[in-house]
């Protein structure tokens, strides 16, 4: 009886794990700095509570697989002797597609030392301040993201969406121009559809938009920086944002259909050869909204449509080289047609036809190879280019249009960037680089109204060596020593940058952090070539610089969870501002508008601030990530006087936390999640509008006497992502519901003065909206 008793359990046990979908879980090792494959590391699979589920070792090429694993959530954890342990708390197994990891390992400066684990090797750096990793998983997770990586940036401390209408991000202060979009290393234009969106004037931005034009199917993870940079780094001032495009699968052909209010998409991969060396993956998007107008469907006053196509093949040579080519395009428009019945228009835009249009191409190829056992050179070419053009008509009232607004942006970089990495020995680690990017750019801004404008074009080779020594100094401390240069043949400008970062590490789970160094930025081409009502020029203003200096404190708890403190200053010198005499502009406040006043490199600004952090990363059914920012954004203008800049909202609070329910039935996985973020943050200034002044005048007067002296009421929006998996032998399918603003809460954007009911307007962001989208992998 008691035979038979056990071999009927063992057949229930393995009739239910029988209903379970399995799929391939795959990857491989390399080493951090050299990327060679180490044969030999031990690979363990984990479920949720860390219990291990199965291990095996890498083969002579690196890699592992765990064939047959039931779909869920699990831990990857690698160990070699001598290496830091590295564990990825995030790997999701679905039905449709396999799961493919690459697994960096550390080497350890002495085999005796305690070895460090890393939960998640989420930073790709040794630098060890303001720095994050947003994964493709987190996009696909978080609420009201769009699949977009600067959406789910807005989640980080420090980090604040200037208007939900758009990505374009606000980081410790800093106007969304201080921030750097790069993709595969390599310093590209702005990547973002609608570049125009949630702006006060709705004119071109040159950086962010309605959403990335590179879709969550084509990327990988993607480095966001918020401050004292590494070497490697330049051309910034508040935040960098670099994107890295994932590498289709070498061994499986697998596809991805996906419909929602944001876009369709249709997405495939696979291999180009039968050796598995080399695959491709592709991904086409036209927006939904943009489909149904095309069929006639009216969707209120705006027609706005976007489409990109991206295609990104990857070939690995005998010696363990890999060469990547991939190409990236796409277009977008807005356009507002004003109504022809004159008793239809309440406010200034009904008398408006406004047409926007976008095209943005980029196109590229990198290659990289481990040299010997101990180095590892790669190099990144890439050329984009965006052109933008908007116009906008004023209809009279016997509907004769009138040209009022006429912008064109068209920007070019073509960036090289070059990086040769050496391990010296266990303790010490060089890297010596160079970008070097050459700007073309051409602009027209007119207002016929205030008669203020830029116009022209210019080129230039930005030229940025660097070098950084990453060393152990004893056992607690760690340090990087780097120096960055930074050279514009535009109008000869440079800047010198020294920089260095120390960790000491207090015990096993806790680290005290230091790093600083100095930063330098472009301007803004519309400064540059800015014409004043003497026809003067600002061609020769000097690259803004910033002083950066952090002290942060890290804590990994006994669960795993991440607590981190960090205290940051900016100084920030050689501003563009008027010459004595002037108004109180500042370009530290600049966005999408312009100047027409003779600008001379000598204003100054600080920003100060402190962001708590606590995150658990998803184990155990649950997740969460709260945090808090405090934060004072100024500057001091020709006068004199101090001023609080644009996006000084002194404060920011997150609160993102989700949670997953499981259950296995007749050969499938079913997963009901539920996930919110609430943002609550210190509204942005504004400059108060004369209103008896802009009567007189027929347009907007602002009080520029006391620019930036009014705040708007603080920001209030929380975002809901209610998703429905369902997981099968050879396909998963996810059901999703994202709503924006559950709570309808009214967020002002902007303020203006209307002249067609002659009083101030404040415009609000976004209400509520529901965001559905059904997505399948097979």
């Amino acid at each position: 009886m008691k035979s038979l008793f056990t071999l009927l359990t063992v057949f229930l046990t393995f009739s239910l794990f029988a209903q379970v979908p399995t799929q391939t879980l795959r990857g491989e090792v390399r080493d951090a700095v050299t990327r060679t494959a180490y044969p030999g590391v031990a690979v363990s699979l984990l479920d949720r509570e860390a219990n291990v589920i199965n291990a095996v070792f890498t083969d002579a090429d690196g890699n592992f697989s765990f064939a047959d694993t039931p779909v869920g959530r699990y831990r990857v954890r690698a160990e070699l002797l001598g290496y830091q342990t590295v564990e990825v708390s995030e790997t999701e197994v679905k039905g449709g597609k396999e799961t493919v990891l690459l697994l960096e390992l550390a080497e350890t400066a002495d085999y005796d030392l305690p070895v460090a684990t890393v939960k998640s090797p989420r930073t790709g750096s040794t630098h060890p301040v303001s720095i994050q990793t947003l994964t493709i998983e987190e996009t696909l997770r978080f609420p009201a993201t769009y699949f977009d990586p600067a959406r789910l940036a807005v989640t980080l401390p420090g980090v604040l969406n200037t208007n939900d209408q758009s990505n374009s991000l606000a980081v410790r202060g800093n106007s969304p121009n201080a921030l750097s979009w790069r993709l595969e290393g390599a310093e590209i234009v702005n990547p973002n559809h609608t570049p125009n969106a949630g702006t006060a004037t709705d004119r071109i931005t040159l950086n962010g938009g309605g959403v990335n034009m590179l879709s969550a199917q084509m990327l990988g993870n993607t480095a966001f920086l918020t401050g004292a940079f590494p070497a490697p780094y330049g051309n910034a001032l508040g935040a960098i944002m670099d994107m890295n495009l994932r590498e289709g699968n070498r061994k499986e052909y697998e596809f991805t259909g996906q419909i929602g209010l944001i876009g369709i998409d249709v997405a495939a991969e696979g291999p180009l050869s039968k050796q598995e060396n080399a695959a491709i993956a592709a991904n086409y998007r036209y927006s939904t909204v943009g489909l149904l107008s095309q069929l006639g469907v009216d969707l209120g006053d705006e027609e706005i449509s976007f489409q990109d196509l991206a295609v990104k093949a990857d070939f690995y040579t005998k010696g363990g080289g890999r060469f990547s080519v991939f190409g990236i395009g796409g277009k977008s428009k807005n356009i507002f047609a004003a109504q022809r019945d004159t008793a239809a228009w309440e406010v200034q835009k009904d008398r408006f036809d406004i047409n926007f249009n976008s095209r943005t191409g980029i196109l590229g190829g990198s290659y990289g190879q481990s040299i010997g056992s101990s180095s590892y050179w790669k190099t990144t070419l890439v050329h984009s280019a965006t052109d933008n053009v908007r116009t906008g008509e004023r209809l009279a009232d016997d509907l004769t249009p009138t040209l009022t607004e006429n912008d064109r942006i068209t920007y070019q970089k073509t960036a090289l960037h070059s990086v040769f990495s050496r391990k010296l020995s266990a303790r010490n680690q060089l890297k010596i680089g160079l970008d070097a990017v050459l700007h073309r750019f051409d602009v027209l801004s007119e207002d016929f109204t205030t008669r203020l404008f830029s116009e022209g074009e210019g080129e230039g080779v930005f030229w940025q060596p660097f070098v950084m020594l990453s060393t152990r100094l004893s056992e607690k401390l760690s340090a990087d020593f780097g120096f960055h240069y930074a050279y514009f043949a535009y109008n000869n400008t440079s800047s010198p940058e020294p920089r260095a970062a120390f960790s000491y590490r207090l015990n096993d789970r806790s680290s005290l952090n230091l790093a600083g160094g100095l930063h330098s930025q472009l301007q803004l081409p519309q400064l540059y070539l800015a014409r004043t009502a003497t026809d003067g020029s600002n061609q020769n203003l000097e690259l803004t610089k910033a002083a950066h200096a952090i002290l942060s404190y890290k804590l990994q708890t006994e669960k795993g969870d991440n607590i981190t403190a960090e205290a940051y200053y900016q100084y920030l010198f050689d501003v563009p501002e008027p010459f004595p005499g002037g108004t109180n502009f500042s370009a530290l406040n600049l966005f999408e508008s312009f100047t027409g006043e003779p600008l001379q490199s000598t204003g100054t600004g600080r920003n100060i601030g402190l962001e708590l952090s606590w995150q658990k990363f998803f184990t155990g059914n649950l997740y969460y990530l709260f945090n808090v920012s405090l934060y004072d954004a100024q500057y001091t203008a020709v006068s004199g006087r101090r001023f609080d800049t644009r996006y000084n909202g002194n404060y920011i609070l997150n609160a993102t936390v989700g949670k997953e329910w499981t259950r296995n039935k007749n050969n499938k996985v079913k997963t009901f999640g539920l996930n919110l973020h609430s943002g609550y943050a210190g509204g942005l200034r504004y400059t108060p509008i004369d209103l008896e002044a802009s009567r007189a005048a027929g347009t907007t007067v602002f009080d520029n006497d006391n620019p930036f002296s009014e705040q708007f009421s603080a920001f209030f929006k929380t975002d809901v992502r209610i998703t429905w998996k369902k997981s099968k032998a050879g396909r998963n399918t996810i059901w999703a519901i994202d709503i924006q603003n559950i709570t309808n809460s009214e967020n002002a954007a902007f303020r203006y003065f209307d002249t067609e009911t002659g009083t101030i307007i404040t415009k609000n962001q976004l209400g509520l909206l529901p965001i559905l989208t059904w997505r399948i992998e097979w």
